[in-house]
Formats: C-alpha cells, structure tokens, sequence
C-alpha cells in the first residue's frame, strides 16, 4: 500500500524493456473498446461512488485506457500520468488528496479548474510479477479518510479479473496459432502413413508443451445418424488437468461420464459430419460442472469421424463473471425494492444463481444472540425454503459464525467429521457444501448471510469476497429500510398533529371572519398560513430542529409563482425554527406583492433571491427586474409590518423602491438565525 506523503519507493527490481516486451505480448494495446473491459470498471466506479475509473496500461511514452469512464480519452502523455507512479509501488497506491503529495502538486491534471484531487490503483501484475498498469478510481473531490478495506479489496479482486481477461486473451491467440499449424499439418497426413507415424513424434512434443488440453476423438452415430458417443483416440499431457479425468485412451466418454449432456456428442457429431471447424464456450456438469472454451475441427478422411479439439478449462474466469454481473444486477435491483422481504429474497437469488447454490439468505440475529430470523430466502426446485425464526442452537454453522465474527466455510459436508459445524446439514440430504458470512452492523447488531451448494465445492477466495461484498451491501440496504420504516411513521404523526393544529386554526378563522364583507384580509391570512404550513413541512423534514435555506426559499416563493421566474442561489445555511417560521411569512409577503405590483406583475418580470454569510451575519437579498417602476407605497398594513420584523422580528431591513424595480436586504446575526428555537438557551 501506498498513501500519500509516503516514503518513496524503492526503485523498480524489474528492467523497464523486459516489462514492455512483456506488455507487448499481450497484444492488447489499441485495441477496440469490449464490454467485459467497459463492465470492470463500470463496477469500480460504482464501488467507490467515481465519476472517475479506468483499466490503463503504461506503455511506451503514454498512458493508454482500454476502458474508461469519465476521462474522454484513449490516452494521455506519460509525463501527467499518475498510474506511472503507481507502477513502481509493491501494491495498491491511494493518494486522498493529490495536492498534498510532492508528486502531483504541479501535475496539469491536478491544478486544472476541477482537476483530479483523489486516486487509487490496483496493480496489473504478469505471472512474472511485471507491472504492466493498474485498474483505477478518481475523483475530482479529495478523500482524506483514504479508502475502506473492502474498498481495496473488491479494487485488488479487479485488478486480478482483469489479468485473467489479459492471459485467456494471450491463451486463445496462442491456441488459434497451435490450431491453424495443427490443422494444416494433419492434412498432409492422409497422403502416406509413413509421413504419419515421422510426424507422430512432433504432434506429441507439440501438444505435451502446450497448457491447453487437446484430443483426438473418433464420433460413433446410431442408426438414427445422431451422434451417440465418442471414444478418446489421443490426448496430451494437459488434458487430465483440464478435465480431471485420466486414462482415457481408448476408452468411451459415456462409459467415463454417464450423465454427459447430448450437446457435446451432436456438437462433435456435426464437426465431424460437415467438417466446419467451430469455437464455442459450454459447461460439462458431469465434469465437476467445469466451463470450457473449445475449438473442434475435422481432421482425416471424412469417413474416419475423426474430430481434434483443442480446449481450456475457463471455470474460474466463468465464475469471476457470473460473479461481477451478479454485483451489478443486485446494485441495479437493490435501489428500487421498498421492503426487506423483496431484497433479501431478489439478492438471494441472484447470489444463488450465481454461484450454482441451491439455497441462499439472509437473517439477522436477534440482540440477545440466542436467534436468527430470516425474512425471506430463495432455494432452488425441491428444496426448503429457511425463511422464519431459528434457534442458534439449533445450527452451529449460524451460531459459530456469529460468535466468531468470521466466515464458516464447509467444503464438503459428507467428509466432515459427525461433531463438525455441518452437522446441522448432514440431516439435509441435499447439501454437499456450505458457507456463512458474518456482517457486523454499525449498531453492533450481527447478520448472517448464508449459502447452500448441493456438491462439495472448494471455495475460493475471490467467492469469499464476493459473498462479504454482497452481505455487506445487503446489510446496508435493510439498515437503509428500517431508518426509513422509522422515519416514515415519525413524520406521519408530526404531519398528522400539524395538520390538525392548521385545520383548527382554519375554521376558527372562516367562523371569526365569515360575517367581514371584505374577504381579502381573510384570504391574505389564509396565504399566509399556508406559507407557515410551508415552514412547518420544510422543519418536519429535517425531524423539527433546522431546515434548509433552499428548501424554505424554493417552497414558500414556488407557492406563490412559478419557480422559473425566480433565480435562487447561495451558500448551504441551515435556519432553526425561529428563524424557518417568521423568514417564510416574509418571503411570502414579497413574492405576493411582486405578484400584484411588482416584477411578477409583468410577463417578463424576474425575481432573483440570493444569500451569503459576511462578518457571521446571514444577508438575504431580494432583487426585482423587468417589471413596474415602484414607489414606496402611501398605507402600512400588517404585511408592510411583517417586511420590517426582518429575518427573526429584530429588523435588520433596508427597502428601496427604484424605477428599475423593488430591492430589498435583509440580514440578521447567523447565531440567531441557527438557533434551534427561541428558548434554547435560557
């Protein structure tokens, strides 16, 4: 790790040519925009809450993106780059604030008008251990508190995701040249079996140095001319490890996996019937449910139904995506669902398809920690479903997990002894392998979030991430619900007592008033009751202590007229009761009176409200334009006296009547003005 103001590194143990020769072989640089690359750092951008992410690669005298988003470029001179910096640190490089590192203080990217303030880069690393670049988050805003270690490890789990991107890459390039050399090399042997078996020993050598699995098989067909089996004729020294099987020679693949699905024979039956080679990417789940990337082709006569195919076991880089869409899926899901049941139970099923699970959920444990209540689950065909409330007890893979605060992890549930935390398992005939993840919450409260696989399964450390990522992120959003839940019902009685009080104030008001033949006065009082019920609503959302100046503003004047003929600007301020009420009654004296003799008069009139914070006093400025010359007017009535209170009812009032229009400042001690209410301090 890197943070800023750190020592500098040390220089680089690698020799700068070997690591572009290393870049090189990638074959990757200028390349076209692809969507695996474009989806990585959507999910970083994401994670970290950037405008900012990109997968770049330092190659010679420039800075090139393969993905980006929010930079606009492809590539940008070596000399501004800050990923160049990253790339000679021993691991993940976090800058929070890039004018306060030695470093970038001169860098144009960083002085420039809204410039990069905040960085952090997980290293591109070869096998070899070269740094070939990193994959990146920035921000225009700095990050003092620097980055969460879930941050830095989902940024590291990437960053590997990508270099797995980068090898399958220089595999399959690799594989197509060892298949066209194959493919034109076993043409030639039809022509003479002696050139066959001089040529034995270089397909041998050939195919026994390569990392790819590769065989040749001869296709059997039933009388129905559909493909019923095929029986290995060769294979090299790759293929037990991509496939786990061995001895195979001679053998029939029915006889070595009986449950192979019926793709496989009528994909191999149809190369060898037509001879058109074919690439394709499937899974073989008799094959301990591995992923292969394969390229067949047609070799010999065609009578021989002799097929040579070349393959990879793609299982983890499969998993890695089925696990980087699930993420984005659940955060797309996530932010719409309004109850605990649907996200729990949608976020459990995408993390149960993800990962072939046939069980997965989430629960809390009750604060006594003798429980756990699962709200809701998802399980696949035939199987229970966990939803409700369970003892502790009564699942010690629950109840170690909570008491440990660490992940319980069961690989294969048969092969545990009988006092092991499967034991609970052991009575569902149906699971093979298990894992629970332990969230602690920030009130102190533990949840759980557990998944059920029906084989045994070796989990792997990208899976345990993965499933702390998805608890993690599940455990906010039912925190984000339950505030809400909490909030809702508060809100609800405050609206419901206010209303009330207005509604009384209301009819008093009709029955006091109803015999005056004048109605205006009435009618002015009921606007401006209606302009404190602005008040009130703007205080009830902030739980009654304070209410933000735009907010009050923008509802008491948008009341009034539309809010595109008034410009609102100034600084966040928050107003405290006090100051919330009597500043509403005023604004809606002058908007009302813009509206009958002032700008809002005319259809061209404008109002512009603006506000700052000078020598600790709050100044709000009312500015009108385009309408009516104005004078002072010759009778004071209440709202005349309402404008003179000023801010708080302590004045503090300068009115000019202009021909250009009406201008009025207002201001008042800040301390006051945030005043929680008038009796707080006595």
């Amino acid at each position: 790790m890197s943070e800023a103001g750190a020592e500098r590194p040390s220089p680089p143990r690698w020799d700068e040519q070997e690591r572009l020769s290393a870049l090189e072989r990638y074959g990757i640089l200028d390349t076209p925009r692809e969507p695996d690359f474009d989806d990585i750092v959507q999910l970083a951008a994401d994670t970290f809450g950037a405008p900012i992410a990109a997968v770049n690669l330092i190659a010679s005298g420039r800075q090139w993106f393969k993905a980006e988003i929010g930079l606009g470029a492809r590539e940008l001179p070596l000399d501004v780059s800050i990923c160049a910096h990253a790339i000679v640190q021993s691991g993940t490089m976090v800058v929070p604030d890039t004018r306060l590192d030695a470093r970038f203080v001169d860098n144009p990217l960083v002085t420039a008008a809204g410039g990069l303030r905040f960085y952090a880069g997980a290293l591109l690393k070869t096998p070899e251990g070269l740094p070939l670049g990193t994959v990146c988050v920035l921000d225009r805003e700095p990050r003092p508190a620097g980055i969460s270690d879930l941050q830095r490890r989902t940024l590291e789990v990437l960053a590997r995701l990508v270099m797995t991107q980068l090898e399958m890459r220089r595999v399959i390039a690799l594989q197509d040249a060892h298949a066209r050399q194959l493919e034109a090399e076993m043409r030639e042997r039809k022509h003479a079996e002696a050139a066959r078996r001089s040529s034995d020993d270089r397909y041998r050598a050939l195919f026994d140095s390569i990392d790819t699995g590769f065989c040749i098989i001869e296709v059997a067909f039933g009388a129905d001319g559909v493909a019923s089996d095929y029986q290995f004729i060769e294979t090299n020294s790759a293929f037990m490890q991509q496939t786990g099987l061995a001895d195979v020679e001679g053998k029939w693949m029915r006889q070595l996996a009986p449950g192979h699905e019926q793709y496989w024979f009528d994909t191999y039956g149809e190369v060898a019937r037509s001879g058109i080679p074919i690439r394709f990417k499937k899974p073989a789940k008799a094959l301990d449910d591995r992923w292969f990337d394969v390229h067949a082709f047609r070799i010999g006569d065609p009578g021989d139904r002799l097929v040579a195919v070349l393959f990879n076991d793609i299982t983890a880089r499969r998993r890695g995506e089925l696990r980087r869409d699930a993420l984005l899926k659940m955060g797309d899901q996530l932010r719409s669902l309004t109850t605990i049941q649907d996200m729990t139970g949608i976020a459990s099923e995408i993390v149960g398809r993800a990962l072939g699970a046939v069980r997965a959920g989430f629960g809390r444990v009750d604060p006594g920690e003798e429980s756990v209540i699962i709200e809701n689950d998802w399980s696949a065909a035939g199987y229970a479903s966990l939803a409700g409330w369970h003892s502790l007890s009564d699942h010690p893979s629950f109840e170690t997990a909570n008491a440990t605060k660490q992940p319980v992890v069961v690989a294969d549930v048969a092969a545990a002894p009988p006092d092991n935390l499967s034991s609970q398992a052991k009575d569902d005939p149906g699971i093979g392998s298990l894992a629970v993840i332990p969230i602690e919450n920030h009130d102190g409260s533990t949840a759980l979030f557990f998944v059920h696989v029906a084989e045994p399964r070796d989990w792997s450390d990208d899976d345990l991430a993965f499933l702390r990522n998805v608890g993690d992120r599940l455990a906010a959003g039912v925190g984000r619900l339950d505030a809400e839940a909490l909030q809702h019902t508060l809100n609800l009685e405050l609206s419901h007592r206010m209303k009330n009080t207005l509604a009384m104030v209301m009819a008093i008001a009709r029955q006091t008033l109803r015999s005056i033949p004048d109605q205006a006065p009435v009618e002015a009082f009921n606007a401006r009751l209606q302009a404190l019920s602005t008040a009130h609503m703007a205080l009830l959302q902030q739980h009654w202590t304070a209410a933000k100046i735009n907010e009050v503003v923008k509802g008491v004047v948008g009341a009034v007229e539309g809010l595109d003929r008034f410009t609102i600007s100034g600084p966040a301020v928050s107003l405290g009761a006090r100051a919330t009420l009597s500043s509403s009654l005023l604004l809606h004296e002058l908007a009302t009176n813009a509206l009958k003799y002032g700008a809002l008069s005319a259809p061209t009139g404008r109002v512009t409200i603006s506000w700052k914070v000078a020598d600790e006093q709050l100044i709000i400025e009312w500015r009108e334009t385009g309408g009516p010359a104005i004078t002072p007017p010759t009778h004071k009535g209440f709202g005349s006296r309402l404008i003179q209170l000023g801010l708080i009812g302590t004045g503090g009032v300068e009115l000019r009547y202009l021909a250009s229009g009406f201008e009025a400042d207002f201001s008042a001690p800040l301390s006051q003005v945030q005043e929680r209410n008038a009796g707080e301090n006595r």
